[in-house]
């Protein structure tokens, strides 16, 4: 601050007037006011009356409102000599030789010193103010001022300083926009523009006003616009007691309450991390959760508390603060029990296509479909599906180095952690397409009837039992009998009497009654439908073989009357066992295959060319029951079973022979129908019945089949 020579003067703050005065003789009193702003003032100088002046009282002004006192009338005047009153001397000479009155002393001098205060400051309040040319304007507030970090109890607030012109910044926090209800302050120095308001006065879910006011020196300048703040709630404490129940189809969740908390999120995923997540749920508002998971895996889950109002359903929600997650814990979900396939159906279509179907497995999530060359070698994964059924194309068994039967499995599995395969079920392809046009149809049936010197289990005759197996055979178009003999028994001829129950003709040699065959395997034949053109019988039998019965094969040729088209017709009854060996024996099965391979030299001999060819007969053998079966033999050769050809199959799980001891499921057949290409199984069945009241100790079976033209 400049001074004014010869005045001096003294600063008692920044915001009171400091007042300095001199006073001496006639000399007056000179008086310095100094504002909050250093300023320079002019001032006039006053005069005051000499010392020996006697103190006259200023009047006093009434009270505002009061009735003015009217003014006092004046003393009258008591003449001279008076009583009560002396008489007034007369003034004294002026001479300046006549000795001086003493001086009297001065009245009230605090109440002169007073006053010379008073008009000091009201001569301060009247002089001019003049700025001076370098004087200091007041500090304008500070710009861009912004809250963040904002927590349930405090924030950061920062923003822009101002020119040099600001030494400190005044923080100020209230309650209103208008600062009237501060609740928080603070001095922050001009180098730091920012400062952390929290501590006392600040509270969650609190509406605060922030302001800051530059200051230079302490004398207070411009203030910002308040800058709105709402503190958020306290987020509640984490979740620390979860416990987890799981089971197949799921988990179910508890967990202790925690404290500030309004409500829950859970979160599964199937990493540790987090990252996958699988399910996260609303908020609930409940200490229990239940999670739909998939069984036979490993899961986490945490928990995630929020605090909010109760309607508050996700923790997105701005009126919602969320807590720390709780630990990720980790459970398992136990696997659902798998079931155990059954075998596949295995219908070719063509010589490369079958299709594969199959029952629904419990709990079965995949299922895959192999393939193998015999029952015990290696299966090769041919496609894998959800499906109960899938057409496979391509299927060539040689380039798939299988053999013409092959053997189909269906593996179920759940989840790829467990697996059950079912048991093999026998298959080939056509052994071709048969692009020429259907001829006729028919149903062609092979029985082995109990040899006429056994009786049922019944303890029926050989007749009885013939004549209930004829009425068996009722609508077949061609039977195959095995163990039924040409030569009477009892004055009866066995064939004859299952013939005649059966509304069938047996096969004879054109315009002769010479049967085909005296053996034991004759055919019979629907007489209004077929008539015979050709037949014969043949020994298949290894001639050199010891202690195995004599087989035979017969074959006829017959001529549908309708359609002009000419069936080969081929039944056998192959080595059942020897006089040393059983069924199941090397021998026997050598035996068997060997009878194969004549059977399709029998046909080739007896076949004209493209002619439909119909193989029947008990042979003893079913796939995979020896290395080479008769059925491999002629398969080899282009001759497929009715029962791993048909389209519809009824009963085909049952065992063909039974012994009288009742029927076998999962059996196998070992009757059969056999064909070429020119001939197409529609339907294939095993007639089981009452074991222990059927008339032969094997099942009848048959087979619904198109038979093609030959050209």
């Amino acid at each position: 601050m400049r001074r004014i020579a010869g005045i001096p003067a003294r600063t008692e703050s920044t915001s009171a007037v400091a007042v300095a005065a001199s006073v001496g003789g006639d000399s007056g009193v000179a008086v310095l006011v100094e504002t909050s702003i250093e300023t320079t003032v002019l001032l006039a100088p006053v005069t005051l009356p000499p010392a020996d002046l006697p103190f006259v009282e200023a009047p006093t002004a009434p009270p505002v409102g009061a009735s003015p006192r009217p003014p006092a009338p004046p003393s009258p005047a008591h003449p001279a000599g008076s009583p009560g009153r002396p008489p007034v001397p007369p003034p004294p000479s002026s001479t300046g030789d006549e000795p001086r009155e003493p001086a009297r002393p001065h009245a009230h001098p605090r109440l002169r010193t007073l006053l010379l205060v008073v008009l000091a400051t009201l001569v301060a309040v009247g002089v001019l103010v003049v700025s001076r040319g370098d004087g200091i304007a007041p500090a304008p507030a500070p710009a861009a001022l912004t809250a963040a970090n904002i927590t349930f109890d405090g924030a950061d607030v920062s923003w822009e300083p101002t020119s040099d012109r600001a030494t400190a910044y005044l923080v100020r926090v209230a309650t209103d926009p208008a600062l009237r209800h501060v609740v928080w302050t603070r001095t922050v120095d001009a180098a730091d523009p920012h400062v952390h308001v929290g501590g006392r006065g600040i509270t969650e879910d609190q509406q605060l006003y922030v302001a800051v006011t530059s200051t230079w020196h302490g004398v207070a300048g411009s203030t910002t616009q308040p800058l709105a703040v709402h503190t958020p709630l306290r987020p509640p404490s984490p979740v620390t007691d979860v416990t987890t129940k799981p089971d197949t189809s799921g988990v179910t969740l508890r967990w202790g309450a925690a404290a500030r908390a309004t409500g829950y999120q859970v979160v599964v995923a199937s990493d540790p991390a987090m990252t996958k997540v699988l399910h996260r749920s609303a908020v609930v508002h409940r200490t229990s959760y239940r999670v739909n998971l998939r069984d036979g895996a490993r899961y986490y889950v945490l928990l995630r508390t929020v605090r909010g109002p109760a309607h508050a359903t996700e923790d997105g929600d701005e009126q919602v603060v969320r807590g720390p997650d709780s630990r990720v814990r980790g459970f398992s979900t136990p696997l659902k029990p798998l079931g155990v396939p059954v075998a596949p159906t295995v219908r070719p279509l063509t010589a490369s296509t079958v299709k594969v179907s199959w029952k629904p497995v419990k709990n079965a999530t995949r299922y895959t479909v192999t393939f193998a060359a015999t029952r015990s070698a290696k299966q090769r994964t041919v496609v894998r599906t959800t499906h109960t059924s899938i057409t496979l194309d391509g299927v060539r068994p040689k380039a798939m180095h299988l053999r013409p039967i092959f053997y189909v499995r269906v593996v179920a599995d759940r989840w790829g952690l467990v697996r059950h395969a079912s048991k093999p079920r026998t298959a080939t392809v056509l052994a071709g397409n048969a692009r020429t046009p259907v001829a006729f149809t028919t149903t062609v049936a092979t029985y082995n009837l109990l040899r006429t010197q056994f009786d049922d289990d019944a303890g029926r005759s050989w007749a009885k039992r013939f004549t209930l197996s004829g009425r068996q055979l009722r609508g077949v178009g061609i039977a195959g009998l095995q163990e039924t003999g040409w030569g009477k028994v009892g004055g009866k001829r066995p064939v004859s009497v299952v013939a005649k129950a059966a509304h069938l003709r047996v096969a004879k040699h054109p315009h002769s009654s010479k049967p085909c065959t005296t053996k034991n395997q004759p055919v019979l034949y629907a007489p209004g439908k077929f008539s015979v053109l050709h037949c014969g019988y043949s020994k298949i039998s290894s001639s050199g073989s010891k202690g195995i019965d004599a087989r035979y094969a017969t074959w006829v040729e017959l001529k549908d009357k309708r359609s002009h088209q000419a069936v080969l017709v081929v039944n056998a009854h192959l080595t059942a066992y020897t006089s040393k060996h059983t069924a199941g024996s090397a021998v026997a099965q050598r035996a068997r295959a060997l009878e194969a391979a004549r059977l399709v030299k029998l046909v080739r001999k007896h076949r004209h060319s493209g002619e439909p060819v119909v193989l029947t007969g008990d042979y003893n053998s079913y796939p995979g029951r020896a290395a080479t079966t008769p059925l491999d033999v002629l398969a080899a050769h282009g001759f497929t079973s009715a029962d791993l050809t048909a389209r519809s199959n009824t009963d085909g799980d049952y065992g063909s022979f039974h012994d009288f001891t009742g029927a076998r499921a999962n059996g196998e057949p070992i009757d059969h129908v056999i064909m070429n290409d020119k001939v197409v199984a529609t339907s294939y069945r095993v007639h089981v019945t009452n074991s222990r009241k059927a008339p032969s100790d094997h099942y009848e079976v048959s087979a619904r089949v198109e038979v093609h033209r030959s050209h």
